[in-house]
């Protein structure tokens, strides 16, 4: 009898949920506007922008266009590049920065840059140009 009431109890649950969910207006993630053009000297750091707004349980994934394997998924750096950071905050409820940091910039790290959204089409990326100067 416990079984069944805990089962009648959490489709219940689910139901309830469901509904709220439906009821609710999606908004689908978009990107700020932010540079397209970073440029940055030998030895400094580089900050490559991107600022998503509505993300929910979407990832942002940083990728070097002429690399096939993704630089970041969400906060977490898939190459064993130690140059290579996340800046991750908040910029109010719906609007969060994730940010590429590219410390001691040398030239192989120019180049075009995409912060992209998991899930979604290649309309939905920013390019970002990082151009390396002595």
């Amino acid at each position: 009898m416990i079984q069944v009431s805990l089962l009648v109890s959490i489709a219940l649950l689910h139901l309830t949920t469901a509904r709220a969910t439906r009821n609710q207006i999606y908004s689908p993630p978009t990107f700020d506007e932010t540079e397209e053009n970073v440029t940055a000297r030998v030895g400094d750091t580089a900050r490559l922008p991107c600022s998503v707004q509505n993300l929910g349980d979407k990832r942002v994934v940083w990728y070097k266009v002429d690399q096939p394997a993704p630089i970041t998924i969400g906060e977490y750096i898939f190459v064993s590049d130690w140059n290579y950071h996340l800046e991750h905050r908040l910029t109010s409820t719906s609007s969060s920065e994730w940010n590429l940091l590219i410390q001691d910039v040398n030239y192989q790290y120019a180049g075009v840059y995409t912060c992209k959204i998991s899930g979604r089409s290649e309309s939905a990326a920013r390019y970002v140009t990082l151009n390396v100067v002595g």
